[in-house]
């Protein structure tokens, strides 16, 4: 029997075929469930989390996560699939990594941005410290000949403020929230591109705007599609002309061009893997991929942008199935439940499932190799 090639349900993006006494969960990965789609699963980061909200990459590669319910900032190397965890925070949102490696961290309940080393010792707050803002939902690091710029986006007091060496240097936005061009009704998510536009969801406008390196307003363009989208939350881009808007309401994350053209989508709503509930923060993390802090599933989600793995599942003789593979650009990963623990599959591109009556259910996806 020829194997056919597998693509997830566009109800489920998980599809399961019982084998005997077997469950197989494939979760993967070819689901255009959007026209325009642009992002497919790669399966979520595998730290335990309660409510991820924001999510950021450092120069190294690795991604941060900050657990707004655990009170928690995770440091995750993806590629040896490890963490750290550092604790003791205040409803931790706000998060940004800057190339020296110092962290910056908003919190909601005190109303500051704490800022620590590479070391997480701790240094200097930005501005005043606590009460500094009412809402430090948001952070972007820009950086020019040595000169760090911190962007927090307040959207409690709609406005967002930049900081140079802890002191207030400029606030766009304001007095209260407002809709004409440069002012806000709930800021939210920030980027800075590489010619130092800086972009602000502006969430209750259902827009981005876009300044100079001056600050002064350029352009808008709208993030709202038949009245929907008004709970737009984190921005990314990929420095190549894309950004990525998380539209938490909705439960995806919409792409477009930095001129405000909508290209494509990533994710969509759901509890099951690869989908998200809640998405609020955005990340990315180069080759293609990008993280969504999914705050309602409590997964940091991944994906790609170039054309996800494709995996084709064959049957056989005995209540076997067979799995095929690109065994060069991916691993085969296998767990007993969603939860984990995940195990590589020591296999390079066709693996055997054999019934077992012991076990209930495998689960199976791929993770591109290193």
């Amino acid at each position: 029997m020829n194997p056919l090639p597998f693509q997830p349900d566009a109800g489920a993006r998980r599809s399961r075929r019982s084998c005997g006494s077997l469950l197989l969960a494939a979760h993967l990965v070819l689901p255009a469930l959007r026209a325009g789609s642009a992002g497919v699963p790669l399966g979520p980061v595998g730290e335990p989390l309660r409510a991820p909200a924001r999510v950021a990459v450092d120069a190294a590669g690795r991604l941060w996560v900050a657990d707004v319910a655990a009170g928690e900032v995770l440091a995750i190397d993806l590629s040896q699939r490890t963490a750290t965890r550092h604790g003791g925070l205040a409803r931790p949102l706000g998060l940004a990594v800057d190339s020296a490696g110092r962290v910056y961290v908003g919190e909601a309940a005190t109303g500051r941005v704490r800022v620590f080393g590479p070391d997480w010792s701790e240094l200097a707050p930005l501005g005043a410290g606590a009460g500094e803002f009412q809402l430090p939902g948001h952070l972007a690091v820009e950086e020019t000949d040595g000169r760090v710029t911190v962007h927090v986006s307040d959207g409690a007091a709609h406005v967002v403020k930049s900081y140079v060496d802890g002191a207030l240097v400029r606030t766009l936005g304001g007095p209260g929230a407002g809709a004409a061009d440069g002012q806000f009704n709930f800021p939210a998510g920030l980027w800075v591109s590489p010619a130092h536009e800086l972009f602000v969801v502006d969430q209750n406008n259902h827009r981005v705007q876009v300044f100079g390196p001056d600050g002064a307003w350029r352009r808008s363009f709208p993030i709202s599609d038949g009245g929907l989208g008004d709970r737009a939350q984190g921005l990314a881009g990929d420095g190549q002309g894309r950004l990525f808007v998380a539209d938490t309401f909705q439960g995806f994350v919409r792409v477009f061009t930095e001129s405000g053209q909508e290209t494509g989508t990533a994710g969509d709503y759901g509890d099951r893997m690869g989908a998200l509930r809640s998405p609020a923060g955005v990340a990315w993390l180069g080759g293609e991929r990008l993280a969504v802090a999914s705050l309602n599933t409590g997964r940091v989600e991944l994906f790609s942008l170039g054309g996800g793995p494709r995996i084709w599942i064959q049957s056989a003789a005995g209540g076997h199935l067979v799995l095929h593979w690109d065994g060069a650009l991916y691993e085969l990963r296998w767990a007993p439940s969603l939860a984990g623990p995940w195990e590589p599959v020591a296999a390079e591109g066709i693996h055997t499932v054999t019934p077992d009556p012991a076990r209930r259910a495998a689960f199976y996806r791929l993770e591109r190799r290193p």
